[in-house]
């Protein structure tokens, strides 16, 4: 006899051993057929493949929130990145506490003349620059480098002798005071952007020098800027 409750299918319990058992198992309810008698009915479960199919929807879902999220944490990153500006000839540039102006520059085939004179491997290259400590403390001004249209960077030199004016290697400048002169590079002529820094050598920007031979000092000149003896 099978009895009805709601939409759930009730079974007598000797009827359950010749169905396929599922995976849960039924629930033993005790009714009478109204002679008295008391019999042992199941009530099959609720289908497990319904819970089922809904945490396999739930799981597909957790790889696509994952790459929506990474998509835009990355986004996030790149919108904060900073970006690097590149200035003129007599413009300031403020990276940090450290106010930078580059004013003019000068191609030098050599310094002095004779056997004692100072050749460069390509040709020399002068920048005048000044940098202010707008900070309450001593800072160190970082060196500088150039870098061509290719990619190709060239140091500063580390030695300044026979430079007019050479700002030096390793400068410190004090609270609201400057370092200024000339920065020397050995490269060959071409456009370069000179690269700069903060005090931390970090955030970067950039001088545009156009490649230029109209301040070139003749060869036979030792020192730019002085008369010739």
């Amino acid at each position: 006899m099978d009895l009805h409750r709601g939409r759930r299918r009730v079974i007598r319990a000797e009827e359950w051993h010749g169905t396929t058992p599922t995976a849960v198992p039924p629930r033993v309810h005790y009714v009478s057929d109204g002679s008295g008698e008391l019999f042992s009915l199941l009530t099959p479960p609720e289908p497990r493949e319904q819970n089922g199919s809904a945490n396999m929807r739930r799981l597909a879902f957790i790889p696509v929130l994952a790459a929506v999220t990474a998509a835009l944490l990355l986004n996030a990153c790149f919108s904060r990145s900073p970006r690097v500006q590149t200035y003129s000839l007599g413009e300031k540039a403020t990276l940090g506490h450290l106010i930078y102006t580059v004013y003019e520059t000068q191609w030098v085939p050599q310094f002095g003349d004779g056997p004692t004179a100072r050749v460069p491997q390509h040709r020399f290259f002068l920048l005048r620059m000044a940098a202010v400590n707008s900070s309450s403390a001593d800072l160190i001004v970082p060196n500088a480098t150039i870098e061509d249209d290719q990619g190709n960077s060239f140091p500063e030199l580390r030695d300044g002798d026979g430079v007019p004016q050479w700002i030096g290697y390793l400068r410190k400048a004090r609270p609201a005071e400057s370092v200024q002169g000339n920065l020397l590079f050995d490269a060959p002529p071409a456009h370069y952007k000179l690269r700069i820094t903060d005090e931390n050598e970090e955030n970067p920007a950039y001088f545009d020098i156009p490649l230029s031979f109209g301040a070139e000092v003749p060869a036979e000149v030792a020192v730019p800027g002085e008369k010739k003896q």
